[in-house]
C-alpha cells in the first residue's frame, strides 16, 4: 500500500468500534476518497495483519481488532 492510503486506513481503524475484515476497510476507504488510490483487499489484508491482532474468520475472510495502545 502506498503511504496516502496507509495514512487513511489508519485512521479509519481508529474510528472503527469492534471487529472489521479488510473489504470493510476498503470500502470505508472508497467511500471517503474514491478508487484511485485504494489498495486491493490483499495489500489491506497484509498491512491489517502486521498491525491489527487477528481474532478469526468470518465468512472465510479474517477478521481483526484493533491493537491497545499498551499492546506491544
Amino acid at each position: 500500500m502506498n503511504k496516502i492510503c496507509t495514512r487513511w486506513a489508519k485512521k479509519i481503524i481508529a474510528e472503527i468500534d469492534g471487529p472489521f475484515t479488510a473489504m470493510t476497510i476498503r470500502e470505508k476507504l472508497i467511500e471517503k476518497h474514491g478508487t484511485n488510490y485504494v489498495a486491493s483487499n490483499i495489500s489491506i489484508g497484509q498491512f491489517l495483519a502486521r498491525n491489527c491482532i487477528v481474532i478469526g474468520k468470518r465468512n472465510e475472510r479474517l477478521t481483526y481488532k484493533k491493537r491497545e495502545k499498551n499492546e506491544n
